[in-house]
């Protein structure tokens, strides 16, 4: 089940920190050559450590991904999600241990500057 949503109602509940360069080619299909794709779209891994604006505590089970190839500089800094985003929910397993995760695929990316927070 997919749920849309908004990148704002999104930035409302993360805090995106960027703490390396980002991937610039799309995702592939495990074991495959060819690019994984959400609504027939090639999506792009961000890789990004997402904290919880309410609690401060760092998610773990939270994936993103982005419609639109990244345009993000090296180094720390904090990113919000643009447009429209798909939220998936699925179980997070690990041994006997599960969990809900979110698989979260935004319009877009971009680095958050001096006053836009």
């Amino acid at each position: 089940m997919r749920i849309p949503t908004t990148a704002e109602a999104i930035n409302a509940m993360y805090q995106l920190v960027i703490v390396t360069a980002q991937d610039q080619t799309p995702i592939l299909e495990h074991g495959s050559e060819e690019f994984k794709k959400v609504d027939g779209r090639p999506v792009y891994r961000i890789q990004a450590t997402i904290i919880e604006r309410e609690s401060g505590k760092v998610v773990n089970d939270v994936s993103i991904k982005t419609f639109t190839q990244p345009q993000l500089p090296s180094g720390f800094f904090e990113a919000r999600l643009q447009g429209q985003c798909l939220v998936t929910p699925w179980v997070s397993s690990s041994g006997s241990f599960h969990r809900i995760a979110l698989s979260i695929v935004a319009d877009a990316i971009v680095p958050v500057r001096g006053g836009d927070k």
